[in-house]
């Protein structure tokens, strides 16, 4: 399940459908925004005044998300919901705890860098501060980053334009640079950290009970069972 529980109206009847479908002793892999304490984006929005959005039925996400996520959930909850379901945890991997964070803001590119660190009321005159120099950085690393992906040749380009990019040429190639060592950080902060807690991704892998049948339509208190075959 890849980036679909932030998004579906029904939570519990969703997963009450994920659990049905995996056969007793299969396996399933959810894989979700995270809202566990102590990523690089979980201080973004502690800074700023209004940065967890509450929706109408009390489930919160971060202000700059996607307005069709309707949630971003910590993994406790997650595993409660699929415990319900006889569905147990059975691996657990978060990433983007702060160097691939990194990596995916300076990539998504310099409007989305203001939209998410510019111009909103932060909550001290520290944390302004510091968002201010966040958006700095950021902003840099994108710039750096669009420079480097643009394509000088491409089809139907302008002269003018090709030249531009042919100029920066110098410049292109510390963004190259700068593009392969954001990747190459994410990819050791994978390695080395991917255990740890506070990401802002969530890569969950559950276990359905080998003796558990969860049909359509039972309670999540008491879902019923039957004894292995």
């Amino acid at each position: 399940s890849y980036h679909v529980v932030e998004h579906v109206l029904d939570l519990k009847a969703v997963i009450a459908d994920m659990a049905r479908l995996v056969r007793p002793g299969g396996h399933l892999c959810v894989i979700c925004p995270c809202g566990n304490p102590g990523s690089f984006e979980e201080r973004v929005v502690s800074k700023v005044k209004g940065g967890i959005v509450t929706g109408t039925d009390g489930e919160t996400r971060f202000y700059y998300e996607d307005p069709t996520h309707l949630r971003r959930l910590r993994s406790a909850q997650v595993f409660d919901l699929f415990a319900r379901r006889r569905a147990h945890r059975v691996a657990a991997f978060y990433a983007h705890q702060c160097l691939g964070a990194f990596e995916w803001i300076a990539k998504s590119g310099r409007s989305f860098v203001n939209e998410m660190l510019g111009g909103r009321p932060h909550i001290s005159a520290g944390g302004g501060l510091w968002l201010r120099a966040m958006q700095a950085l950021l902003f840099t690393l994108a710039a750096l980053c669009d420079v480097a992906a643009a394509e000088p040749g491409k089809k139907g380009s302008s002269f003018r334009r090709r030249a531009l990019l042919s100029s920066l040429w110098p410049v292109r190639q510390i963004g190259h640079g700068v593009s392969r060592l954001l990747t190459s950080l994410a990819r050791i902060e994978w390695r080395y950290r991917r255990h740890r807690e506070n990401g802002s991704a969530q890569f969950l892998v559950f276990q359905r009970d080998p003796g558990a049948l969860v049909p359509r339509g039972a309670s999540d208190e008491q879902p019923r069972s039957r004894g292995p075959r």
